[in-house]
């Protein structure tokens, strides 16, 4: 079974042990944040095993996911589009009208599969692409 779950500080770690595998950093320099919504992708019945990860980062007024990640010997399960539909889910619960992202050209596919688009200003820098999503975008999406 895999569930999705938002967690507060005492989950933290879970977040960290996929974060430092997906990303093989040693040291991951993130440190919980009240205002963020932090999001664990669970197998098992009682949270057995983290398997994803991401965050809702708040910045200025807005929320951009962040450090979306699947372990390796879990991915290709859809586990990365279900990790990233509850996130925007979750967003979406606390009013906001937009989330944003900003992806690597080879995260077009996932990311435009449930919903966003390229902003107006979309080139952050000459290899990332600033995206956004409204529920309307996303809702419809579901739907299909």
């Amino acid at each position: 079974m895999i569930q999705g779950k938002v967690v507060a500080a005492d989950k933290y770690e879970d977040l960290v042990t996929v974060w430092k595998s997906v990303f093989q950093e040693t040291d991951v320099n993130n440190q919980f944040n009240v205002k963020n919504i932090y999001i664990v992708l669970y197998e098992g019945v009682k949270e057995d095993k983290p398997i994803g990860a991401v965050v809702l980062e708040l910045i200025d007024e807005d929320y951009y996911i962040d450090r979306l990640a699947i372990l390796s010997e879990k991915r290709n399960n859809k586990n990365g589009e279900f990790l990233l539909r509850f996130a925007i889910d979750k967003g979406f619960s606390k009013g906001y009208e937009k989330i944003y992202t900003i992806i690597q050209e080879q995260q077009k596919n996932l990311f435009f599969r449930v919903g966003f688009k390229t902003t107006k200003k979309d080139k952050i820098k000459s290899d990332t692409i600033k995206c956004e999503i409204s529920p309307d975008k996303f809702y419809k999406q579901c739907r299909n």
